[in-house]
């Protein structure tokens, strides 16, 4: 027995069609088509909600399945760019391993020629007061040849 049957059971228990007459069997009637037609327009507003709900069922599933496969594609990007990081960064710590390292050189080498710099100055120094020296002495020694032929002279 259908749901609007067992309504218009109810209501005809009620209403007796001899006591009231043909107006009330009339009123019945309208009564029991407008109950029909809203039971039908439930029934049908419940067929549309439930093919929607499956509607969107299937597109909450397809849904899932894209953020699942979003998801994945995210994971991959990410292992992707952490191994790029770590490439990048094994190579900047190999590169400023290398930096520092040229860079102490550089420094030897800068300190290294500033001593032979200074080293070279200091020489240069001896050998001007040398050849200073050299003069004052070249004079001396010709005033003492002098002085040798002037007591060769007198000797002889």
């Amino acid at each position: 027995m259908s749901a609007t049957d067992k309504i218009m059971d109810q209501v005809s228990g009620l209403v007796s069609l001899g006591t009231h007459g043909r107006p009330m069997a009339l009123a019945w009637a309208e009564l029991r088509g407008t109950i029909a037609r809203t039971i039908g327009d439930l029934e049908r507003a419940r067929d549309a909600a439930l093919e929607e709900r499956n509607r969107l069922g299937v597109e909450l599933a397809g849904a899932r399945t894209r953020i699942a496969e979003l998801q994945t594609a995210a994971e991959q990007w990410r292992v992707t760019v952490e191994s790029l990081q770590s490439g990048h960064r094994s190579q900047h710590d190999a590169d400023s391993r290398e930096l520092r390292s040229l860079c102490v050189a550089r420094d030897a080498a800068r300190k290294g020629r500033d001593a032979a710099l200074a080293e070279a100055s200091d020489l240069r120094a001896l050998l001007a007061e040398a050849l200073a020296g050299r003069d004052d002495l070249q004079a001396e020694v010709e005033r003492l040849r002098a002085e040798l032929d002037r007591y060769r002279r007198d000797e002889a």
